[in-house]
Formats: C-alpha cells, sequence, structure tokens
C-alpha cells in the first residue's frame, strides 16, 4: 500500500512538472521573451532611429510591425559598432545577429513570419523558452 502510494505521489509530482510554463515557473523579471535574428549583408540597425539601413541607403522602419514597448539590441555590440573590415570572417558573421525583445507577455510566434519577411533579415528563430525539464 506505501508503494503504491510513493508511485502516485510521483506520477502526481511529474504532471505537475510537465504543466510549468514560463510564466508559473517564477522566471525572473528581466527574462522576455524574444526572437534571434541576422541581418543580411550589407544592412545594419541605426540604435538611435531604432531603423535598419542598408549599404544603399534603403531604409526599414520595424516600430509599424511590433507592438509597443520592444527593443532591438545586437547580440554583439562591441563587434557590430566596429568597423567590418578589421573583423574576422567569424565576428563579422556574430555581428550580423541582433535580438528584438518583446514586452513580457508577448507571444513571440506571433511575430515570427512577419519578421522573417523583412527586407533586411535573413533568418529569424524563436528564442527558447525556459522553463523547468
Amino acid at each position: 500500500m506505501a508503494s503504491r502510494l510513493h508511485m502516485i505521489t510521483f506520477i502526481l509530482f511529474l504532471v505537475s512538472i510537465m504543466m510549468i510554463t514560463p510564466e508559473t515557473a517564477g522566471a525572473p523579471e528581466w527574462i522576455k521573451p524574444h526572437i534571434n535574428a541576422k541581418l543580411k549583408n550589407g544592412w545594419a540597425f541605426d540604435e538611435l532611429t531604432s531603423t535598419f539601413i542598408s549599404k544603399d541607403g534603403s531604409k526599414f522602419d520595424p516600430k509599424k510591425a511590433l507592438p509597443s514597448g520592444f527593443t532591438i539590441r545586437y547580440t554583439a555590440p562591441n563587434l557590430a559598432q566596429r568597423d567590418r573590415k578589421t573583423l574576422s570572417d567569424s565576428e563579422r558573421n556574430l555581428a550580423l545577429y541582433f535580438q528584438i525583445i518583446f514586452p513580457r507577455d508577448t507571444e513571440t510566434l506571433n511575430f515570427l513570419d512577419i519578421i522573417r519577411q523583412w527586407p533586411c533579415v535573413s533568418d529569424a528563430q524563436e528564442a527558447p523558452r525556459i522553463s523547468l525539464p
């Protein structure tokens, strides 16, 4: 009888773990939903104006496609700010990556296809969801 009770308790524990989501797992406030993306060659993000600018002068304003409260940040800002000619191939590649950070309760999957269609983006992926195993 006691071993059966232990088994039922263990099963209930496993079921409760599977139902934990990032919001209910007690994730810290500083963890926000985001999408990882990569710029196409020849594009850059201007943090002062929050616009993407191509080598030929074309501009793309992401504010029209995203909810208020979003932020865009380079993944490696120090590399992104340096002259690309001084970077190695690996550093140049890394300098193209950026994150679109959304307000806490935003479902990023709703924006993934939109972002993939931007003229400045070569790839976009949903970030891993933080939760217990």
